[in-house]
């Protein structure tokens, strides 16, 4: 499964999506998208400018989910509508990955808060089929639902009720309106970085030299090199990643890690990944073909107050064609415009010949042996000796 935006020229998908949209709302009360026309309209009108438009495609390439959404107060909130899973891949995790890819979207366009409104017209939860006046407010605070209404799914996936429109259908069918902060506006509104831009991840920027006007810029999130593009690991991935490079034995014969065994081990090592996203100890991406968005790998560093040390691994279809030297490369750039970065570093096991080359392209040098310094699990229990590379600032 991936989630990549979609285009107008994919009529397929389009007209897949129309369909879905169609049958996907029918049980809800709604009398909205009643023929495939209208659907197919709305599904183009996503596509215009100050949009967001992600569809879900399985391996085969049919459409499995789609969301969208819109700007609105200038860009700083974005509106959610719609969200729409195939009913044969519902309660799989699908809309939550679409959520949080959505939520990717907003922060990448600079937006800090999405909201969204979610009809009850056929008394799913308990501000339906009553008269909510005098105090809609009271009432939306004691909600209940009384039956799968979607406010279910949304408050789980961090959103909050901020409002109820009564009658909004017809009496008795009120609108729920719910949001969810994305990004932390009121925090770089009160602490801007020295260099005068905005620091999106203040937790990250713990990792700072003792000199506290000389502040890193966090890693970005999202960024590119002329064929690949990166973005930070994510669960919505996990189909693709275990796969094309989790479970294969020849990525994995260097790593700390064995070949996965199934998907759950390959969720629990991207939720791994998102948390120290969000904790600041670390920063792992996932590297995709900017032709065709195929998974390509994943590369991740970490700060140590004036030092970064990565790691990486490619899956074995894109071996030997220069792509990881391309991500590495990007890397050393951005640490080395780092006032607090001195030192970028990285160990392979002595046997890894294609990595100690990638390193010395790059532009490191081998600073030695570290005995027994890793326990690489595929070639043996016991610590192997590594081969230590590293990179520094001049003068």
């Amino acid at each position: 499964m991936r989630i990549i935006d979609l285009n107008e020229a994919d009529s397929e998908h389009l007209e897949q999506i129309a369909t879905l949209l169609m049958d996907g709302f029918s049980d809800t009360g709604s009398d909205a998208w009643q023929t495939h026309s209208e659907a197919l309209l709305s599904v183009r009108e996503s596509l215009e400018e100050g949009r967001i438009s992600r569809v879900a495609l399985e391996n085969s390439g049919r459409v499995a989910g789609w969301i969208g959404g819109r700007a609105t107060y200038r860009g700083h909130v974005w509106e959610l509508h719609p969200l729409v899973v195939r009913r044969d891949c519902r309660g799989q995790g699908l809309g939550r990955a679409l959520v949080n890819d959505f939520e990717e979207q907003v922060r990448l366009r600079r937006g800090s808060t999405i909201y969204l409104g979610t009809d009850d017209e056929n008394n799913r939860t308990s501000l339906g089929g009553v008269d909510l006046y005098p105090d809609p407010l009271a009432a939306a605070a004691q909600i209940q639902s009384m039956g799968r209404h979607p406010f279910e799914f949304y408050r789980k996936a961090g959103f909050v009720i901020v409002g109820v429109l009564p009658d909004a259908n017809g009496f008795g069918k009120p609108d729920i309106f719910m949001a969810k902060r994305v990004r932390n506006g009121a925090y770089q509104a009160l602490h801007p970085t020295a260099a005068g831009t905005v620091d999106e991840r203040p937790r990250a920027s713990a990792v700072l030299s003792p000199d506290s006007n000389r502040r890193m810029t966090p890693p970005e999130r999202n960024w590119q090199t002329s064929r690949l593009f990166a973005r930070p690991a994510s669960s919505v991935d996990a189909q693709v990643i275990f796969e094309n490079y989790a479970s294969d034995p020849a990525v994995a014969r260097y790593m700390t890690w064995k070949p996965h065994r199934n998907i759950d081990e390959t969720i629990e090592f991207l939720r791994r990944c998102e948390r120290v996203w969000v904790e600041g100890s670390a920063f792992p991406w996932s590297l995709w073909l900017k032709e065709d968005a195929a998974f390509a790998g994943m590369i991740e560093i970490r700060v140590h107050t004036s030092a970064v040390d990565l790691g990486y691994a490619l899956a074995r279809r894109w071996w030997r064609q220069g792509l990881m030297t391309e991500a590495v490369t990007s890397i050393v750039h951005w640490a080395f415009a780092q006032p607090t970065i001195y030192r970028v570093w990285a160990t392979c096991d002595v046997e890894n010949v294609a990595s100690s080359r990638l390193l010395e392209r790059v532009g490191m040098e081998r600073e030695g042996v570290l005995r027994r310094w890793l326990v690489h699990p595929n070639l043996g229990e016991a610590p192997r000796d590594c081969l230590c590379y590293s990179i520094v600032k001049a003068g």
